[in-house]
């Protein structure tokens, strides 16, 4: 039951993935696009599970609301870090983020790392580092350094504060956590591109039905990812989950990179898929 609950978590962050990437690489160029567009995916997904919001809960939307504020956070930091940096290098860094929800799961919950999992975990790592491409000639390394752990850590207390929500008496409150989540982070998305408009950054795509349409449909995918990733961290060791889910995700988007955006994969990326696959199946036995 927990693969098929990961399996179903990748194949839904694949699906956001690939219909995000097809809409940002047409129209996605600049901070003040990645927050507007951003912001109204969080909006749609706050409007989805808003009704789980009341009655209010205090405890839950602490959680929730640093979730929120964190979500937002990270979107800034990740389009900096790609913009001065290789982004097959970023996505590595973001994704070695599951170190800190599984470092919390076996020394503060005591979920146990025994040796399949621990060679999940390492061919996981050879994974996603063979998933990257050669560095851009026109990499700044310093800022791309600061911007991708920056990411990296904002990825990993993401994760870190979901774990200790589904851990807590409140861990069931999933929807609320994502209801209180997301208002948040549209609310603060708003608020931050009130300052970046103010500037004279406003956006650059034109808004159409095209743009609501992405933004609904990427937003309700969200708001059911998070509302099922919310209670699998809640139920499923971390040292089972991250590590599978990362090469799931690795798998499933590389191949839908090739299907629908026309990525084309070396050998050493290939690789990278068929070791990908064997953590999967040695971490599961």
């Amino acid at each position: 039951m927990d693969l098929i609950i990961i399996l179903c978590l990748c194949v839904i962050a694949t699906l956001k993935v690939t219909i995000q990437g097809h809409f940002a690489k047409k129209n996605v160029k600049t901070q003040a696009d990645a927050v507007f567009f951003n912001g109204l995916i969080f909006f749609f997904t706050a409007l989805m599970v808003i009704k789980n919001a009341f009655p209010f809960k205090p405890s839950v939307f602490i959680f929730g609301a640093v979730f929120g504020v964190l979500s937002v956070l990270f979107q800034l930091f990740y389009i900096k870090a790609m913009s001065c940096g290789n982004v097959s290098l970023t996505v590595m860094m973001v994704n070695l983020a599951m170190i800190f929800p599984i470092a919390v799961s076996i020394f503060f919950y005591g979920e146990k790392l025994n040796f399949l999992r621990f060679s999940g975990l390492v061919l996981t790592v050879i994974a996603l580092a063979l998933s990257t491409g050669k560095a851009d000639g026109h990499i700044d390394f310093k800022k791309w350094l600061l911007f991708s752990l920056a990411t990296s850590l904002i990825n990993g207390a993401i994760l870190v504060n979901q774990k200790i929500f589904g851990k807590t008496v409140w861990g069931t409150e999933s929807k609320s956590f994502v209801a209180y989540g997301y208002i948040t982070a549209a609310l603060v998305s708003v608020l931050l591109y009130a300052v970046i408009s103010r500037k004279g950054n406003g956006i650059t795509f034109k808004i159409g039905p095209s743009v609501f349409g992405f933004s609904l449909c990427l937003g309700l995918i969200l708001g059911v990812f998070q509302i099922l990733n919310t209670k699998a961290i809640a139920t499923i060791d971390g040292t089972l989950l991250f590590p599978s889910y990362n090469g799931g995700s690795l798998i499933l988007s590389s191949l839908s990179g090739i299907l629908f955006l026309h990525d084309r994969l070396n050998k050493k990326q290939l690789l990278s898929i068929a070791v990908g696959t064997a953590a999967i199946v040695i971490m599961n036995l």
